[in-house]
This record gives structure tokens, C-alpha cells and sequence, in this order.
């Protein structure tokens, strides 16, 4: 049993019941998991034909279904989008095979052009947006923080437009506080306080700090629930929505469907250019208004963020 595990079931029946050795019990690596089960999937359709309908209509026909696996396998593992997936999970191995499941299912929009291309030159990357943009939208078609494995940073869900983005602003102070190589852990009631200075409420505070918790950008020291006297840690992904993804197109995109937009200025430009993206059929085009939607999102969240802080 994992020490987590074990300080949230404690108090159960079933454990006071026995006696418990504590110990802690390291999870597998989530790429060593995945790379198994696409050998398992590679041997159980070895020269096994079949046969799918591709992106333009046609029928595709396989003699050997194994080589969507080799594309698959050589796409994920030691790629980008394998080092997405363990950050993104945090140890979580379910939770990892999961998002490999729902982006396998959902994620890439040109399989046939991936088998022509891997038939003519051996190998073929499949597009990392894609798949990672599967990863955060699930089962669903657009962004939606509720049913996504990801949380939306840029917004807090209190209600109180003046504090949409003190998650964002509580996960990057402690990310920043983490770079120290000093650093070991911050104290629910240092945030508490500096908060204070800054005009946010106790009530405010705690519901940020349990929100990061139960999202997985932080951890409590002791694994149990956070409190204005529990102690602090980033988790890995906290870090990494912090440095990396907080500037990444595809999950600034994907954010922008689920973030609440006070100001109706910048609500109606995002409206109209949403419309005409959804109408443009040249892709050059699309892109080109795409990019423009992005950073008229972020720009004004820069400024935001510059003046409430």
C-alpha cells in the first residue's frame, strides 16, 4: 500500500482492523508500462490483416495491422509526446494509460496519410498537437475543465472577477520559490499571510490551495488534505503548466473555450474571430486567425495579471 494511500484510508474500518508496516512502494515508469503494452499489442496483431476507412473516405487494407503499431510506438515512446503523458499523469500509471487510450481513440485526423508515409520511408511521427490536444480535451469536443484530466490556470471558479487568476498567481510564486535549490517546502500560512497583504481573503486562499491540490499542481508534504497549516511542494506538473505550457498554442487554445472573459471588448473580438475561423476554408487562413485569437487571449491576461498583482 502507498503511503497516500495509506494516510487517506487510515481511519477506515478495514485498516484499523490490522497492523501496518508503512513503507513506500514506488510506482513503475509510465513509459517502461506503455512501451510493454504496445508490445503486447504488436505481438497480438503480427501478420493479422484488416482494414479502416481513412480521412478522405477510402478503404485502407492492412496485411500486417502490427505496422499501425510500430507507427503508434514510434510516435509516443521517447518522444515528446511520452514525456507529456508521464508529466501530465504525475506517477499516476491509470491515469497515464488513460490519456494514451483517449488520444490513440481521438487524436490524429490523418491515418492513412500516416500508413502511405510509413509504407514509403519506413517511419512516420504523428503530429504532437494532435495527440495532445487529445490528451486535454478527453471524450469531448471542445476544453471543458470538468471533464478534462487537466486544469484550466487561468481561471479560479470564485466567482469574484478580480481573483480569476489566483491559481495561476499562487502556482507561479511557488514554482519561482522552488527553482532555489534551498528550497523545501513552503507553509500554508506564509501563503496565507502574503496573500493577506495583497487584499485576498483566508476563504479565497484555502479554496486556491485545495483546488491545486485536487488538480495535481501541488502536493502537501504529509499526503493529506490541505490546510492553512499544511506545508507545500510543486508537483512536476505544476512546474511544467507553469514554465512550458502557460505559453504552448495548442493549450492556450484549448484554455480559452473554458475561461470566463469579464472584459467585452476582448469577449467579442475572440466571438468574431472564432466565427470567422469556423467559416475560413483556407488552412494558411485558419492558422493565421487562429494565432491571432491566441494572443489576443494571452495579451490580455498579461496585462490582467500585470495589474491586479
Amino acid at each position: 500500500m502507498r503511503q497516500s494511500t495509506f494516510i487517506k484510508h487510515k481511519n477506515s474500518p478495514a485498516i484499523d482492523a490490522f497492523d501496518f508496516e508503512v513503507i513506500q512502494i514506488d510506482p513503475p515508469r509510465i513509459s517502461s508500462v506503455i512501451a510493454k503494452r504496445f508490445a503486447l499489442v504488436k505481438y497480438m496483431t503480427s501478420n493479422k490483416s484488416g482494414n479502416f476507412i481513412a480521412e478522405n473516405g477510402a478503404k485502407v487494407a492492412l496485411d500486417d495491422i502490427s505496422q499501425l503499431v510500430d507507427i503508434i510506438s514510434g510516435s509516443v515512446l521517447g518522444s515528446e509526446i511520452g514525456t507529456r503523458i508521464e508529466v501530465l499523469a504525475t506517477d499516476d500509471v491509470r491515469l497515464a494509460l488513460r490519456m494514451t487510450r483517449e488520444f490513440l481513440e481521438r487524436g490524429y485526423t490523418s491515418p492513412g496519410k500516416a500508413v502511405q508515409i510509413f509504407r514509403e520511408q519506413g517511419r512516420y511521427l504523428l503530429p504532437r498537437h494532435e495527440a495532445f490536444r487529445a490528451i486535454l480535451l478527453g471524450t469531448e469536443l471542445t476544453y471543458s475543465e470538468s471533464t478534462s484530466t487537466i486544469a484550466n490556470p487561468f481561471d479560479s471558479n470564485l466567482a469574484v472577477t478580480q481573483m480569476q487568476l489566483l491559481r495561476l498567481y499562487v502556482l507561479n510564486v511557488i514554482v519561482s520559490y522552488a527553482s532555489d535549490p534551498a528550497f523545501r517546502q513552503i507553509d500554508g500560512s506564509v501563503i496565507t499571510e502574503k496573500l493577506r497583504m495583497i487584499g485576498v481573503g483566508d476563504s479565497f486562499t484555502h479554496r486556491v490551495l485545495v483546488d491545486l491540490c485536487n488538480k495535481r499542481f501541488l502536493f502537501t508534504v504529509n499526503h493529506g488534505e490541505p490546510t492553512a497549516s499544511s506545508s507545500f511542494i510543486p508537483s512536476r506538473l505544476g512546474g511544467y503548466i507553469a514554465k512550458e505550457l502557460i505559453s504552448n498554442f495548442t493549450f492556450i487554445e484549448c484554455m480559452l473555450y473554458d475561461t470566463y472573459i469579464a472584459d467585452a471588448k476582448t469577449w467579442g473580438k475572440l466571438r468574431d474571430l472564432s466565427g470567422k475561423i469556423e467559416s475560413e476554408r483556407d488552412v494558411i487562413k485558419r492558422i493565421t486567425m487562429r494565432v491571432s485569437r491566441a494572443k489576443s487571449f494571452i495579451i490580455k491576461w498579461k496585462t490582467y495579471f500585470s495589474a491586479l498583482f
